[in-house]
């Protein structure tokens, strides 16, 4: 695949992406190079990783992203969108990224070294699940998901990934009064720091009308 190529996948992937899983009964499905079978397998994506898709009518090979810029084409009905999986999917899908994410962290808590398939599985798919998870909440304020997040923020303090305090300031823009009593059961001072972080990136472009009343509940946190 040629340089330009690849620059338009990247073009058209920020223009419109969705994140997404494998729909295949084989547990994995292969990432070509051209928008046919007969095409060159250069990838292969497996079950419950996630990858990105620019979805477009018309079209049966969609363009993907399967992070580490591995970038290339999937048949349509090979791709899962994460928005189209059913709540319960999407929370059981959430609870064991983020269930795997903790054990990552109390293992490098306890003196073991940062492993690659930690990093791999925090930068493929406990921070792109971020966005994901943010809006779940706001729709159905499942109180598991926001506190397994805010368990490893709190396991996780100091770090300098600001994606879950981005989430977090956004659940509190949507649903204010719960998520700070949610953060009050955890008795962490250091999460009212990064939910004032979170709070103030998410709202830097647009501030809610009740931004001030916002920002004194933090306070008073």
């Amino acid at each position: 695949m040629g340089q330009d190529d690849t620059k338009a996948f990247r073009d058209k992937l920020r223009e419109n992406s969705s994140l997404a899983i494998i729909n295949d009964a084989d547990g994995y499905t292969n990432v070509r190079d051209g928008k046919s079978s007969q095409s060159n397998i250069i990838d292969k994506i497996y079950k419950n990783e996630l990858f990105y898709f620019h979805p477009e009518a018309g079209e049966n090979w969609l363009i993907v992203n399967k992070f580490w810029n591995v970038y290339g084409y999937v048949h349509r009905s090979r791709i899962q969108s994460i928005e189209t999986l059913t709540t319960d999917s999407k929370i059981s899908l959430i609870r064991d990224i983020f269930k795997k994410e903790q054990s990552f962290i109390k293992s490098r808590k306890a003196g073991e070294q940062t492993s690659e398939e930690w990093i791999s599985h925090h930068e493929k798919k406990y921070d792109p699940i971020l966005e994901i998870t943010e809006e779940l909440i706001c729709q159905t304020k499942n109180e598991e998901l926001l506190k397994l997040l805010l368990t490893n923020m709190k396991l996780d303090t100091g770090s300098a990934d600001e994606a879950p305090m981005w989430a977090l300031g956004a659940i509190y823009v949507c649903n204010p009064d719960w998520t700070i009593k949610q953060i009050k059961l955890t008795q962490s001072t250091s999460l009212k720091v990064e939910l004032e972080f979170g709070f103030e990136n998410v709202t830097y472009n647009q501030k809610p009308d009740n931004y001030e009343e916002l920002k004194q509940m933090i306070n008073e946190l």
